[in-house]
């Protein structure tokens, strides 16, 4: 999955890769999600920083029966100086801005069937 994300953005297309998924990386790191401490994986983060892509979050709400807005929140450009710490850095900032995101649109997010297997025992 990794080598083909990385195929992809080298001809100009657009990688969706949802934050809790590692690429292979492994959690090696914690973060704080809706109060919980969570492993954190790096997945997006080190793609961003290898390809020098910025990360894009989206994410949806329902605004009435049968119509889902969708916003597209600043982008996170990457740092310039590619080293674990920037990466880890970088998942940091993207996850306490999912956390606020969650926290404004509760219904919203999809990840509620994967943060018992994120949180850390």
């Amino acid at each position: 999955m990794l080598r083909k994300a990385l195929k992809d953005i080298r001809q100009g297309k657009v990688v969706a890769i949802p934050p809790e998924i590692s690429m292979g990386l492994g959690p090696q790191h914690t973060v704080n999600l809706l109060g919980a401490r969570v492993s954190m994986p790096l997945g997006s983060s080190w793609v961003s920083n290898k390809m020098q892509v910025p990360i894009i979050i989206l994410h949806t709400e329902m605004t009435e029966k049968y119509k889902i807005k969708i916003t597209f929140e600043d982008p996170i450009y990457p740092s310039k100086i590619q080293n674990r710490a920037s990466i880890v850095n970088e998942s940091k900032y993207v996850f306490k801005k999912i956390d606020k995101i969650i926290r404004n649109h509760p219904y919203s997010w999809c990840g509620y069937d994967t943060f018992d297997q994120m949180i850390v025992r």
